[in-house]
């Protein structure tokens, strides 16, 4: 059934007056009463050099930070109840700063059993000055019960455990999902996958047998066809798409045999998601000589079409006065195709994860679907962006984060969407400023059976 509303779409100027965009309060299906997100202090002991979050089935965030400044390496956690709309407790910390630990990388996930799962790398360094020799490990802990109090408690978590069956030393960022309540999956790149010496996206699986978590690599998920010059392929985002039963796979390709851009391909085997799962992967870039390499991401909307959005010049070094932003569409399934390019923000030259306009580097994003079909897309601006199913067009609806400037990770986002008059919630936690921003929107009214339209 259709849900049409009025639309009505201003223009404005960001702070500072650097960019030009498009101020979104209203579509056809989803409304947004304010572009202001509340902020919420998260109470961490130390800054937030790494960060994630996850939603679980009750629409709780789960926030999980993670510091290596200095040797103090804190991996700390803490609970966003959605219902009371308040921190649940104090924080959970699982390794303690002391001047010789380092920690980063932090992934969470929440699977179908309401387990809360926890995968960071972490090393004790062998002084406190610089120290490249020592390598890392990754560790796993988890936890029950996600939207109950077990999570609340040191005491309540199993581990930290060493993950031996997992090559150490890769400082990757990586992707944790959940397929199911029985099987979690963990992706990286910059590493060698299958012995060639060009680093790849590598797959690493946990089993339940009833009474604990087994890993075991899967092995490579897609392999570097080029060479390691520009660090090859890294920063994968996992996305498990229930209704259709696909594992989609958004990362950055910086190797050599092409444009270092943004890549996508996806499984049809969640389950099992070997090498040969994997369909030819689809490079995010190369429209032409002028729009070439760049950054940007891809979602994953609920009715299983893929959303790419890209930021492309000539060189991601030098853009190019012509450099813009793309978006296109891929139809649902395995045997879907892409649409044509289109420009995402019109008359907006925006580059998506940064601050640079002149600069292609980056690729730190994420994506959630609001309910309606529409998307949100989360970078290191100061804004969410959303992305309309009717008029397939970007605009901003939060505008009030603080930019992130340094480059590191900052894509997480989390959606909780309910029928109106219910309020639906969009979930960040920025590392910059260590605060959980919350927005509000609202979807279209719907009267069962009618159709209801407002002018």
């Amino acid at each position: 059934m259709d849900r049409t509303l009025a639309v009505w779409v201003v223009s404005a100027v960001l702070a500072g007056g650097v960019q030009a965009a498009t101020l979104r309060t209203q579509t056809s299906l989803v409304s947004f009463p304010s572009p202001s997100m509340v902020s919420n202090t998260s109470g961490f002991d130390y800054q937030s050099q790494y960060a994630d979050l996850a939603l679980d089935s009750a629409g709780n965030a789960h926030v999980v930070s993670a510091c290596k400044a200095g040797h103090i390496g804190n991996v700390q956690y803490r609970r966003w109840t959605h219902a009371a709309n308040g921190w649940s407790a104090a924080k959970v910390s699982f390794q303690s700063g002391n001047g010789f630990d380092d920690n980063q990388f932090v992934n969470v996930a929440v699977d179908d059993a309401d387990r809360v799962h926890i995968v960071y790398e972490h090393r004790i360094a062998t002084n406190t000055s610089t120290d490249p020799t020592t390598p890392y490990l990754l560790y796993h802990a988890w936890c029950t019960n996600a939207t109950g109090a077990t999570p609340l408690s040191t005491n309540n978590w199993f581990g930290p455990t060493i993950l031996t069956a997992i090559p150490t030393n890769l400082q990757q960022a990586g992707s944790l999902i959940s397929i199911g309540s029985n099987l979690l999956l963990y992706a990286r790149g910059g590493t060698d996958a299958n012995g060639d010496l060009r680093n790849d996206i590598r797959l690493d699986r946990a089993d339940w047998d009833g009474a604990q978590w087994v890993w075991s690599p899967v092995g490579p998920a897609v392999t570097n066809v080029g060479n390691n010059t520009y660090g090859g392929l890294a920063v994968p985002r996992l996305v498990y798409d229930r209704q259709t039963g696909l594992l989609h796979m958004n990362y950055l390709d910086q190797s050599s045999s092409g444009p270092r851009s943004q890549a996508y391909t996806l499984s049809p085997q969640p389950t099992n998601p070997v090498l040969s799962s994997w369909i030819p992967r689809v490079q995010l870039a190369n429209i032409n000589a002028t729009w070439y390499e760049g950054n940007g991401g891809v979602g994953i909307l609920d009715d299983g079409r893929a959303v790419a959005l890209v930021y492309l010049g000539v060189n991601r070094d030098n853009m190019g006065a012509a450099a813009t932003n793309f978006s296109r569409v891929r139809s649902a399934g395995v045997a879907g195709t892409w649409g044509a390019w289109t420009n995402a923000f019109p008359d907006d030259r925006r580059n998506l994860p940064g601050n640079n306009i002149n600069t292609g580097y980056g690729g730190y994003t994420d994506f959630a679907p609001d309910g309606n079909p529409g998307l949100f897309m989360v970078s290191g601006m100061g804004f969410i962006n959303h992305w309309d199913p009717k008029t397939q067009a970007w605009a901003d609806v939060f505008t009030n984060l603080p930019p992130t400037t340094d480059g590191a990770p900052v894509g997480n986002i989390g959606v909780v969407s309910a029928e109106w008059p219910i309020a639906s919630k969009v979930y960040h936690y920025r590392r910059s400023d260590m605060r959980l921003y919350i927005g509000t929107y609202y979807l279209a009214p719907v009267i069962r059976g009618v159709m209801l339209e407002i002018r």
